[in-house]
């Protein structure tokens, strides 16, 4: 938690990238008994605010596809959890750019 905590603000020049690794790696720490997916989603929200990015959205029909990318990632396969914030991303814009707010 300590490795994680001290890079959390650092970004280089794949922003996404570094939030999307960040965010698997709080969800694999697992540090509380009961809210571990809200706290992560949070940090990543967060992160990715203070990066001029919109927040990211999940519905619900995607959330198998969440946990996928997640149970992939356990074995080293970011390939999978990056694409995935990248769309939860541009969902998250869209949210906020749509006529229906």
């Amino acid at each position: 938690m300590g490795k994680l905590i001290k890079g959390i603000n650092r970004y280089g020049n794949d922003p996404i990238g570094k939030v999307s690794r960040d965010h698997y790696e709080f969800e694999a720490i697992h540090p509380f008994f009961d809210g571990n997916g809200r706290v992560g989603r949070l940090i990543m929200i967060t992160q990715l605010l203070s990066q001029g990015f919109p927040p990211t959205v999940i519905k619900v029909e995607d959330r198998y596809k969440y946990y996928m990318a997640l149970g992939r990632a356990d074995s080293g396969g970011f390939r999978n959890i990056v694409p995935m914030v990248c769309d939860s991303v541009i969902q998250g814009y869209e949210l906020l750019t749509s006529d229906k707010n």
